[in-house]
Order: C-alpha cells, then structure tokens, then sequence
C-alpha cells in the first residue's frame, strides 16, 4: 500500500509543480500550456522571464526539502523562444544537467535549514520523522508509532483502488485533502461520490 501511494504522490506533485508554474507564470489552465505530464515530468509551453522561473524552482524545492528531508527534488529545464523543436532539445538538455548535479540551493542559502528537528521517538517504518500516529502492523496486529508521512502513505493506499477521480483544490485547508504539495491539496473520490 505504500509503494502504490509513494508512486501516486510522486505523480501528484509533478502534476501539482506543473500546475505551481502555470500559475505563477499568469497562464490560463486551457491546454495550450499543458504538453506533456507523465512519468515524473513535465512540459510546459508559455513565455516568461527564466530568472522567475528559476525563484519558483528553487521555492519548490525548498518545500521539498522540508517535506520529503531531502529525498526528492525538482530538475528543471527552460527553452529561450527558439522553434518548439530547438526549445524541446535545449530544454530536455537542460534537464539533464540538472537531474546529474547535486541539490545546491541557489539563493538564501543558510545551513540550519538542513538540521532536522530532535526525534523524541522516530518513526518505526521510515526512522527519519518524529512519531505522531498509531497504527496497527497489518502483518502481526501489534500497535505501533509512525509519522505523518507514513501514516499518510497507508491512507492513501488503501483509498487508491477504490479512487476513479482526483479533486485538487488551491489552498491546504486539510478538511478534504489526502494530500498537499505546493499549495494544492488532493482529495481521492471513489467512483460512486461524484
């Protein structure tokens, strides 16, 4: 169950970085702007400045930092207003310059964001977050503590074979959501809720 929701959550926040870029960019949601979403990527088509670009970026990948301790990031890569071709290749190059450098911040770089708050009782799954919810082990029954991500994880894969739509909503206001990145929460519907 969670493997199933880590790989569903991994597409959610592709989908809502993607949808964080649109916005941020002025651009209307039609499908013009939306090319490609799929396997951990996206591709966007709209012009904007790429140092704005750049600040979302590294906003973003603040967040995930601090929601993820470091295990996933954003890569991005910008075309400059060539042909949609010559864009595709510079951008696709650029990606992959920075899929194979290390995370670096660029801007507002300060250490002590990367110490990780005391763990009082670290989580038994992960061993990386503090402890907050019980849960039954579904292999021997016996009561144990994890933290909110994994928690979360186990909700949602339970949820997704039923789920037959996705509802995102701007804003993280957690009375409807499964989960949040970036500003948009999610909410599984099973096919007899709409």
């Amino acid at each position: 169950r969670r493997l199933r929701a880590r790989s569903f959550l991994v597409q959610t926040l592709v989908e809502c970085a993607a949808l964080r870029v649109v916005d941020s960019m002025g651009w209307s949601l039609g499908a013009s702007h939306f090319l490609f979403s799929g396997a951990g990527k996206f591709i966007l088509r709209g012009s904007g400045e790429p140092a704005s670009i750049d600040e979302l970026f590294e906003e973003l990948n603040r967040e995930l930092l601090r929601e993820t301790f470091g295990e996933l990031r954003l890569a991005l890569g910008t075309g400059t207003g060539g042909s949609d071709v010559a864009d595709y290749r510079q951008a696709q190059a650029g990606l992959q310059r920075a899929k194979a450098a290390p995370w670096r911040p660029t801007m507002d770089w300060d250490p002590s964001r990367l110490v990780l708050p005391p763990l009082d009782t670290p989580c038994s799954l992960c061993r990386r977050s503090p402890a907050s919810e019980n849960e039954t082990d579904p292999d021997n029954g016996e009561p144990r503590r994890v933290c909110r991500h994994c928690s979360q994880n186990y909700q949602i894969g339970r949820v997704l074979p039923r789920a037959r739509t996705l509802v995102l909503r701007d804003g993280t206001d957690g009375t409807y959501e499964h989960f949040s990145w970036f500003g948009i929460s999610g909410e599984l519907l099973p096919s007899n809720a709409m």
